[in-house]
């Protein structure tokens, strides 16, 4: 970054002016710059939008019928209850 930085014609004389640097810099290194470290010598972007996203699991198998409620009174003693539901909640 710091010889890229110095190669270019122009250099930063004020702060605005190095961020829109570093700004671009990012923007190169990460999609357009091919990556030996990367298969295929991808880009950073190509590989991180080719993975696969997470996302919530399958919740159809949850056997949590029960709810834990904790309550601190006002002086400080906690009350711990758990509560059954029902199964049209569940």
């Amino acid at each position: 970054m710091k010889k890229w930085l110095r190669a270019q014609h122009v250099q930063p004389t004020t702060l605005a002016e190095l961020q829109a640097l570093l700004d671009q810099f990012r923007s190169e290194y990460n999609t357009q710059r091919p990556h030996h470290s990367l298969p295929h010598r991808a880009t950073p972007a190509a590989a991180y939008a080719g993975r696969p996203k997470a996302g919530p699991g399958d919740r159809s198998n949850d056997t949590h019928d029960r709810v834990r409620e904790d309550r601190v009174r006002e002086d400080r003693v906690r009350e711990d209850r758990v509560r059954e539901l029902t199964r049209e909640l569940a």
